[in-house]
């Protein structure tokens, strides 16, 4: 998924966890745990070494490079990640206003997944070190934004909000309007006539079975699903009116902030600050 531009459509491919930086910060756990564990001697199955390579490549590419792109300064020892919570708002000149209600979730969750990534624990001296390849702007971003959140985390009017976690629904883009060849009830009968009508809606199960070639659904998208066009688009969470409900834990946030700095702590990353 990371490597395939999930975010482009993540309302679909995160669809009850829609920060997309707290999914990065999961998949660097796994591969964090996979690189710890191969240093002390073979891992149990070598499906697991080839798991640990290609999501340590993804992280390290098209992770790291999505990160990098996302950055917002703030003056020149300052930087900071905004998601969409409190950011879609505008003014009485209908120009948008950015209060950044998750930007303190925001900006842990890439310090935490870029960290997790280009260090590896080191058991004998309890420390995290940092890969040999780890190029030099990721670590000086990383010590801004760590410098951003420790200022900022308890001393500011941020709010301590995310998402983390969302109704499946979110506006006309996660409707259920999409091409399929499967409807069938719960029980396996296939529900009889067309399959573009989701006529029993609650009860019978609905989704593609086997492969549809590229060209084929591509010319299905065309076509009409539970009466509407599919959307092949997503512009972000606040491009649509709609309203949907999500999960917030300030908890969540303080904690994600604190397990950031710590561990950047950890990995000597302030020093790499006062040195440039």
């Amino acid at each position: 998924m990371i490597s395939t531009n999930f975010s482009a459509r993540r309302d679909l491919a995160l669809l009850y966890y829609p920060s997309e930086f707290e999914f990065y910060w999961f998949v660097a756990r796994t591969y964090a745990e996979l690189r710890h564990f191969s240093k002390k001697g073979p891992l149990p199955h070598p499906i697991m070494r080839k798991v640990q390579d290609y999501l340590g490549e993804s992280l390290k590419t098209s992770m790291t490079d999505a990160i990098m792109k996302s950055v917002k300064y703030h003056g020149n020892t300052m930087r900071y990640f905004d998601d969409f919570l409190g950011n879609g708002d505008l003014d009485m000149n209908n120009k948008t206003v950015e209060y950044g209600e998750d930007r303190l979730y925001t900006t842990a969750m890439a310090i935490n997944a870029l960290l997790t990534t280009w260090t590896v624990y080191d058991d004998k001296n309890k420390s995290l070190v940092w890969d040999a390849d780890t190029p030099e702007e990721v670590q000086f971003t990383l010590a801004k934004s760590a410098n951003f959140l420790q200022n900022y985390v308890l001393n500011s009017d941020l709010k301590p909000w995310n998402a983390f976690f969302s109704g499946s629904i979110k506006g006309p883009t996660t409707y259920g309007g999409y091409p399929l060849n499967m409807d069938e009830f719960f029980n396996g009968t296939v529900v009889p006539g067309d399959v573009h009508h989701y006529r029993y809606y609650e009860n019978s199960a609905r989704g593609v079975k086997g492969i549809i070639p590229e060209e084929e659904y591509q010319e299905l998208l065309k076509e009409k699903w539970n009466g509407r066009i599919p959307i092949t688009e997503f512009h972000g969470f606040n491009a649509y009116p709609d309203y949907w409900p999500f999960w917030c834990s300030e908890a969540y946030t303080y904690v994600t902030s604190l397990l950031a700095l710590t561990k950047f702590r950890n990995a000597g990353g302030f020093g790499f600050l006062d040195a440039h």
